[in-house]
Order: structure tokens, then C-alpha cells, then sequence
């Protein structure tokens, strides 16, 4: 019980501090313009698609190398090591390639 009424207050803050945010602006038609547009539904939509393979991808990933492939559990922290350390390797030159 308590902890609902707490989430319904925190709600209920953030919900009031946005729309003050929004009050705020003297143009609001314009706001919701850019808002609302093309372009950022179809940001919106590939963020949502690209973070629903991810998870997917995070999430049953390693069930199923260890359940049908029988991949061991060190094999597997081996590989997550492997990856984390290519992307440490190059994030420094990362601006560079990108150029």
C-alpha cells in the first residue's frame, strides 16, 4: 500500500513538473509541432525497435547457448569479456573512424 501511494506521488510530481516545463514556453504550439513530428515518430519508433531486439537479444541469448548448445557458463563470460573489451579497444578512436 504504501509503496503504490509512493509511486502515484512520484507520478503525480513528475506529471506536474513537466507540464510546468511546459507552461513555460510562450510558444507552445510550436513545441509540440517539433515534438510531434515525422521525423521524431520515426526516431521514437527505431529506438523502441532497436531497444526491443537488444533486449531480446540481452535476455534469451545465453539461455539458449547454454540449454541447446551446451555452452558452459565460463565460455560464456569469456565471450561477454571478449566483446566489452573490443569496444574498449575502439572507443578512443571511434571520432576518427566515424570522420
Amino acid at each position: 500500500m504504501l509503496k503504490e501511494e509512493l509511486s502515484k506521488t512520484k507520478i503525480s510530481w513528475l506529471l506536474l513538473g513537466i507540464l510546468n516545463g511546459l507552461m513555460a514556453f510562450k510558444n507552445k504550439h510550436y513545441f509540440f509541432r517539433k515534438i510531434w513530428s515525422v521525423p521524431m515518430a520515426i526516431m521514437i519508433i527505431g529506438i523502441f525497435a532497436t531497444g526491443l531486439i537488444f533486449g531480446v537479444h540481452d535476455a534469451y541469448l545465453f539461455i539458449y547457448l547454454q540449454r541447446d548448445l551446451g555452452a558452459s557458463s565460463q565460455m560464456l563470460s569469456y565471450f561477454v569479456v571478449i566483446a566489452w573489451g573490443s569496444v574498449l579497444l575502439i572507443l578512443p578512436f571511434a571520432d576518427k573512424i566515424v570522420r
